[in-house]
């Protein structure tokens, strides 16, 4: 009966960014495309999560065979902020239009500008030996003061430490989904390959005294990661956290590089915010205000 259930479970549909059901990672993910309703980061979680979840698909398909697009919904009353159709409901930021994911309408507060402070998320990804191998990345990220005041704690206090590094993995580990898919990438070790990294780095120590001489724009709060290709095996992963961890980013030109990175991140946010400033007073000027 295993070996039959195996030969019968559903497809998994194009690539998403979810919550895999097995695992719980944010990753890419497929949904099971029996139910429509669960999602998978690869077929090895969907299959071991199919013993209980097969029941659950099996009955969303007898649904579907009488005719009833979705199972029964729960009443409105189980909702802090229903709709009239019992759903939260929230509007989209950008088009100003009620937003709906994958069949349901979701509160989410805007936060007041103030709110969220800029911070900047960068590093490399592939083998930061070889610069044809490996490429360097910068985005501005927004979190709210708190965070930015973990980000920023400093010392040998082990549950200070704890707490910024969690919040630094936390955040990453959906951040980085933009870089390690773009491209294939081989293990920095062996060359085969592969489809895993190891992820190491940390908080830049900079302030605004780091800034080039005479300018006027601060240097924003920053963490920054090494990406590194990696196989799976035991050898591949000593071996490129050792070249790494302990080799590179400990030397004097991963520091330089690391810093004159972050500065240059720093600078082109306060560009942009700039040029944000001007077009909105040229558009203000044009519109009479």
């Amino acid at each position: 009966m295993a070996e039959l259930d195996r030969l019968f479970i559903p497809p998994i549909t194009r690539v998403h960014i979810e919550a895999c059901l097995e695992c719980k990672k944010m990753v890419p993910t497929k949904k099971c495309s029996g139910c429509k309703k669960t999602w998978y980061c690869s077929r090895e979680c969907q299959k071991k999560a199919w013993p209980e979840h097969r029941q659950e698909c099996l009955d969303f398909a007898k649904y579907k065979a009488a005719g009833v697009d979705e199972e029964p919904k729960p009443s409105a009353s189980s909702s802090s902020t229903p709709s009239r159709e019992g759903r939260p409901v929230t509007t989209d930021l950008i088009t100003g239009r009620p937003i709906f994911f994958q069949g349901e309408q979701f509160t989410y507060r805007k936060p007041a500008d103030d709110d969220l402070h800029p911070v900047h998320y960068f590093g490399i990804i592939g083998n930061p030996y070889v610069k044809a191998e490996s490429e360097c990345f910068r985005t501005i990220c927004r979190m709210n003061e708190a965070d930015v005041k973990t980000l920023a704690i400093r010392g040998s206090d082990p549950a200070l430490v704890h707490k910024r590094n969690t919040l630094i993995a936390e955040f990453s580990s959906t951040m980085s989904q933009m870089f390690v898919y773009r491209r294939s990438w081989n293990c920095i070790r062996c060359s085969k390959p592969t489809e895993h990294f190891e992820i190491c780095g940390g908080v830049l120590d900079l302030d605004d005294s780091d800034a080039p001489e005479g300018s006027q724009w601060k240097v924003l709060p920053a963490f920054y990661q090494y990406i590194i290709p990696s196989c799976k095996t035991e050898v591949c992963i000593r071996k490129t956290k050792v070249l790494v961890n302990e080799k590179f980013a400990g030397s004097l030109v991963a520091r330089k590089e690391m810093k004159s990175s972050h500065l240059m991140g720093s600078l082109k946010h306060w560009e942009w915010v700039e040029d944000r400033r001007i077009s909105r007073e040229v558009l203000a000027k044009a519109q009479g205000r």
